[in-house]
């Protein structure tokens, strides 16, 4: 993925987390999405970001979960936690909706004649 699509995607990081270990999480994610081409609908994108968290974190996100991920831990309460409400609610929405708005734009540039 070019590096353009990539500041679209996981640039701004969300203002709050839920836990210690999601910006962790969210930082592994934007270093996978370096390798992957871009998924081409947003049943495809919902998959991948499922896909992805349960390779990364370990298991699947369930709301209401804080699996501990041990190479996020860093020292403090909810260090190396990561909470799976936030992703469900939150991290994937965002994540999904600027990939729907990147393929949206891929999309029109594509169908608009040269100049």
């Amino acid at each position: 993925m070019e590096t353009a699509a990539l500041q679209h995607l996981f640039h701004p990081e969300p203002g709050q987390w839920g836990l210690r270990g999601d910006p962790h999480l969210w930082r592994e994610l934007r270093q996978v999405f370096e390798v992957l081409q871009l998924p081409d609908s947003p049943a495809a994108i919902e998959a991948l970001l499922h896909h992805l968290y349960l390779n990364l974190v370990g298991e699947v996100a369930v709301a209401g979960r804080q699996p501990f991920v041990a190479r996020y831990a860093s020292g403090g309460m909810s260090s190396g936690h990561v909470a799976a409400a936030f992703w469900l609610e939150k991290g994937f929405p965002l994540l999904q909706s600027r990939l729907q708005e990147l393929l949206r734009a891929q999309l029109a540039a594509a169908a608009s004649p040269e100049t």
